[in-house]
């Protein structure tokens, strides 16, 4: 019988969820950015969603045939409606290139992990869509300082507190250490799924 776990990786900006997204990779986890979705799903201005977007943001979004992302996030954050009409847009195409993403592994036959990181998570109400949900948490004041070219307040203003992220959540990784001992929170994390998941294997890097 197939046995896989479809995990849903979230936390506040700049909590680290990346970085643990690649512990989890190179243990032999599948990895899905959802925001590298969107940044893909952004890059053309000739496709029908390109289209779309140019016709909400306007044509100074466009640099030739390509969407310039750092001006529709200028335009969007300061925009809650044109932000949301945004997000209307892009997050089907999105979720729908995860299911399918993730229906490819399942074909395979084979026992896997599939991680998504998908900041979104709550806000999207897709949490239900995922067996295990962990979110990140580091100290705010790190946070703050390592996002010094965005305006934090306006970026985490829309967000479900951290709090009800983490009452929300499977499992809470705490965040304020070295990357060696997030990388030791990774390789436990990736035991106790092997636990869970009722089958004997461990992926590969997990001592």
């Amino acid at each position: 019988m197939l046995n896989s776990k479809k995990i849903a990786i979230t936390g506040g900006i700049s909590s680290g969820k990346s970085t643990f997204c690649g512990f989890l990779k190179k243990m032999g986890a599948i990895v899905v950015d959802a925001d590298q979705i969107v940044h893909d799903l952004l890059s053309s201005s000739q496709t029908l969603l390109g289209r779309q977007v140019i016709h909400l943001l306007g044509k100074e979004v466009r640099v030739g045939r390509k969407i310039d992302r750092k001006k529709v996030a200028t335009e969007v954050f300061n925009n809650p409606k044109k932000l949301n009409a945004l997000e209307k847009l892009l997050h089907p195409y999105a979720f729908k290139e995860i299911e399918q993403r993730y229906q490819k592994e399942r074909l395979k036959g084979k026992d896997f992990i599939f991680v998504v990181e998908i900041p979104l998570l709550f806000e999207t109400k897709k949490e239900k869509e995922y067996d295990i949900i962990v979110t990140l948490v580091r100290a705010e004041e790190t946070c703050r300082s390592l996002c010094k070219n965005i305006d934090y307040n306006a970026r985490t203003s829309r967000l479900l507190s951290i709090e009800e992220k983490k009452k929300k959540s499977h499992f809470v990784i705490e965040n304020n250490g070295s990357l060696k001992d997030l990388k030791r929170k990774a390789q436990s994390f990736m035991k106790s799924l092997s636990v869970l998941i009722k089958n004997p294997f461990l992926p590969k890097g997990v001592p």
